[in-house]
């Protein structure tokens, strides 16, 4: 069965509205306005392929009619004619790029059809789009899902872990969620209900423990981490999940020394070298932590957070010029990171340019104005 249920064809207020276009002639404008009709009733007795063959007509007689392609795409998704689907929100897309529920469904049905790159493209462009997705809809959870889950595929970790952290927090406990958050923290290309069996018990020890961490509930999180190291001590990123549940339960030392193994087990891990850099900036010691943010530099020089750390490590050793560079890069990479204008702020503040300090403060609240504006849905063109 597809994924979007049929509540969703009622939602109307995320239905594409028709871009302007030339006046049919009256006798097909009438009879366009009564598939219209049709196609409605149709929906509503749950008719499908009555739905498809009447939307079908209706995009014959006015292809820029947005909506009817809407409902022509959902009819198809619904009936898993995922390829036809495809046909149906591409078309939509065309009509009406700024629209996130038609970019959603077209995300959502390339998946379906194998092609995850433009899906994750599409999938992004729903979320930025002026007219998002509406926020809370079944829809919205399930590009919400499954964007995750392509960006973990795709290797970006980081960001799907933001996004699975909202996500758990909202919504309950299934295996497939578990599954995303093993993949996620052992850092995994899989996708959920793909995870090849000799990753299966490893994937889901992980996803239990961040969730159940993510949930508040630590000692169980603990527990279920140590199983994973017990069970898979020398497999890259079990001792980085063991060590991020030990930072959620506000135990850094017990972190810092699952890192540290962590780093004999994978060289090269990135993500336990910038929480080793950051203990050490917690505790005061700048010196200590300042080798492995350069190490994480070296290693990942587009990672905004690495620059960042290393920055404010520079900062605190008084640094100032070398702290500044860091911290400019941080803000080219994520111009959106609040904190990285926040602490570039204090950088310039410190090296005395007052006027710079303004300006990164002054961005820093617009980019919070705009984050809420589109939070709440105020401004937002429909």
């Amino acid at each position: 069965m597809g994924i979007v249920v049929l509540a969703l064809w009622l939602a109307l207020a995320v239905a594409p509205q028709p871009p302007p276009r030339s006046a049919p002639r009256p006798a097909q404008a009438a009879r366009i306005e009564q598939l219209m009709k049709d196609g409605e009733a149709a929906r509503q007795a749950e008719l499908l392929e009555e739905a498809i063959r009447i939307y079908s007509e209706v995009v014959r007689l006015a292809p820029r009619k947005a909506e009817a392609w809407w409902y022509l795409g959902l009819a198809h998704y619904d009936r898993d004619n995922y390829a036809e689907a495809e046909r149906a929100f591409a078309r939509l897309v065309i009509l009406d790029p700024q629209h996130g529920a038609a970019l959603a469904m077209l995300g959502l049905a390339e998946y379906q059809n194998g092609k995850y790159d433009l899906a994750l493209k599409h999938l992004l462009a729903a979320k930025t789009a002026r007219e998002p997705l509406p926020a809370g809809t079944e829809m919205d959870t399930v590009a919400r899902f499954h964007l995750i889950a392509l960006l973990n595929r795709a290797g970006r970790h980081d960001l799907a872990n933001v996004l699975l952290q909202e996500f758990a927090r909202e919504k309950p406990e299934t295996p497939l969620l578990i599954q995303a958050a093993g993949i996620n923290l052992l850092r995994l290309p899989h996708l959920p209900g793909k995870v090849p069996p000799a990753d299966r018990e490893a994937v889901e020890l992980a996803g239990r423990a961040v969730l159940l961490a993510w949930k508040g509930r630590h000692e169980d999180a603990r527990r279920a981490a140590e199983a994973l190291a017990a069970g898979f001590p020398g497999r890259p990123n079990v001792h980085y999940t063991l060590g991020y549940v030990h930072l959620l339960a506000a135990d850094d030392d017990a972190m810092s020394a699952e890192m540290q193994k962590e780093l004999e087990v994978t060289p090269g891990h990135v993500q336990a070298r910038l929480q080793l850099a950051n203990y050490w900036l917690k505790q005061g010691e700048a010196a200590r932590g300042l080798p492995y943010a350069q190490q994480a530099v070296e290693l990942a020089p587009e990672d905004f957070v690495a620059h960042q750390i290393l920055g404010r490590l520079l900062l605190d050793l008084g640094r100032l010029k070398e702290s500044i560079a860091e911290l400019e890069q941080a803000v080219r990479l994520a111009p959106e990171c609040l904190q990285c204008h926040t602490v570039l702020a204090n950088a310039y503040a410190r090296a005395g340019r007052a006027a710079d300090a303004e300006r990164q403060l002054r961005i820093r609240a617009d980019i919070e104005k705009q984050s809420e504006a589109l939070r709440t849905g105020a401004g937002v063109s429909k």
